[in-house]
């Protein structure tokens, strides 16, 4: 098997949108060796890569395998990469409740866990950190008392596993007005029934007419409602993507016979 930085770099040209024939001359040049002619050349990448450098898009494809395509994409909607405040949750998963979970493995720092998590607290119900053990005591220094915290590992088999250390209690810290600035202008009109005005005095409308409970299902069933088509998507197409490319087939709801070739 190749070392360490030799899957790093296959990694970093491996692109869904390249062609297998890019990919074969890619692979090529990377490892000085030939490309293999018993497999696709797209499948020789996910395996090497999966189970060999556990990096987030790694780490995201494997919690979606073993939790969100359990669920049912009637009730449930997972999304990747959803933009809160200033910072980018890596998943969320939203039905009744919303539950955020933020990823970081051995090669991620935490230098902006703490803006994450202060992003976190004023929009979701539930709050989890997804890591390997080796993070486990710097992250506790984070974490609130209400954050969950799972913990991944690798099994002698290579496949990566899930382990719940600490689950997370009901977030108490939503901030109703946070919730709503996070909305679009075309959300909030569809909400207050208005067609013009300023988003700060439509905020102000809505929180003064909405308990915060009301805001709160009211965020989640507008982002629901935003990310259940591509959610969906992906879903029923799963089987004919790559565990490397999930996150590209949500953003891009395009046949993967169009786009491998």
């Amino acid at each position: 098997m190749f070392n360490l930085d030799t899957i790093k770099n296959l990694y970093y040209v491996y692109s869904p949108l390249k062609s297998n024939r890019e990919l074969e001359k890619n692979y090529i040049t990377t490892t000085h060796n030939e490309a293999p002619s018993n497999v696709s050349i797209r499948t020789h990448y996910n395996d090497i890569i999966l189970k060999n450098f556990l990096n987030e898009s790694v780490i995201k494809a494997a919690f979606i395998q073993k939790y969100s395509f359990q669920k049912s994409p009637d009730s449930n909607v997972t999304a990747f990469e959803i933009n809160v405040g200033g910072s980018r949750a890596d998943l969320c998963l939203l039905n009744g409740k919303s539950v955020v979970y933020e990823i970081k493995t051995e090669f991620d720092t935490f230098n902006r866990l703490e803006s994450q998590l202060l992003d976190y607290r004023k929009t979701f119900e539930y709050i989890y950190l997804i890591i390997p053990k080796s993070k486990l005591g710097e992250a506790l220094s984070y974490l609130t008392p209400n954050d969950g915290i799972i913990i991944y590992s690798q099994n002698r088999h290579q496949k990566i596993l899930f382990k719940v250390y600490k689950d997370a209690i009901i977030n108490p810290l939503i901030d109703s007005r946070f919730q709503l600035e996070q909305l679009t202008k075309a959300q909030l009109y569809k909400l207050t029934g208005e067609k013009n005005g300023d988003k700060g005095v439509l905020v102000d409308n809505i929180l003064s007419s909405h308990t915060a409970d009301e805001i709160n299902k009211i965020y989640i069933d507008f982002i629901k409602s935003k990310f259940k088509k591509r959610w969906t998507y992906l879903y029923h197409h799963r089987n004919h993507i790559n565990p490397l490319d999930y996150q590209w087939f949500f953003k891009n709801n395009i046949d993967s016979s169009i786009i491998y070739r």
